[in-house]
């Protein structure tokens, strides 16, 4: 009523929990995390309500806490948890498609949250400075239409990877 605030968003917690909160039609934004991303689209129920009220939606952390960016050799982990066999072998299969067209693999799983209209912005987490225009190189690279009609062939979860959490 003061006009302090502008906007009220809301974030975390489960995604039926966060489609209540949305529900209220208190709030500006939504931002949810590792629940839209190459290898799980659990946050879909939440991010068609939100936009169907003209909300902001940001999705955060694409890279699914980093196995996406690092690679499942590398870093075989989702949304902070050891990642299942299913899982790192899907990943290994993104990264061989995207290797086939030229693409790095963060570049696609950054510009798959990126491309969805329905998204306002995306969060991408950085551990150091540099990581900037490697961000800004992944978002700017071109991406074939084919491979997009590939990866849409794969699998993915549809269960909240973080739901045990709360």
């Amino acid at each position: 009523d003061q006009g302090v605030i502008g906007h009220l968003g809301v974030a975390g917690g489960p995604i039926p929990l966060q489609i209540q909160y949305i529900e209220t039609g208190v709030f500006d934004a939504v931002i949810h995390h590792n629940r839209y991303t190459l290898l799980n689209r659990s946050a879909d129920p939440l991010i068609d309500a939100a936009a169907a009220r003209g909300m902001a939606v940001l999705n955060a952390a694409p890279y699914g806490s980093g196995m996406l960016v690092k690679g499942p050799d590398a870093y075989p982990r989702y949304a902070y948890q050891q990642a299942s066999a299913e899982m790192i072998d899907r990943v290994r299969r993104y990264a061989a498609i995207a290797e086939q067209y030229g693409v790095p693999l963060p570049a696609v799983a950054l510009q798959f949250s990126t491309r969805d209209p329905r998204t306002t912005a995306t969060i991408v987490g950085m551990s150091r400075p540099e990581r900037i225009a490697e961000t800004i190189r992944y978002l700017t690279t071109p991406i074939p239409d084919a491979l997009w009609e590939e990866i849409a062939e794969i699998p993915f979860d549809t269960n909240d990877p973080e739901e045990y959490r709360f």
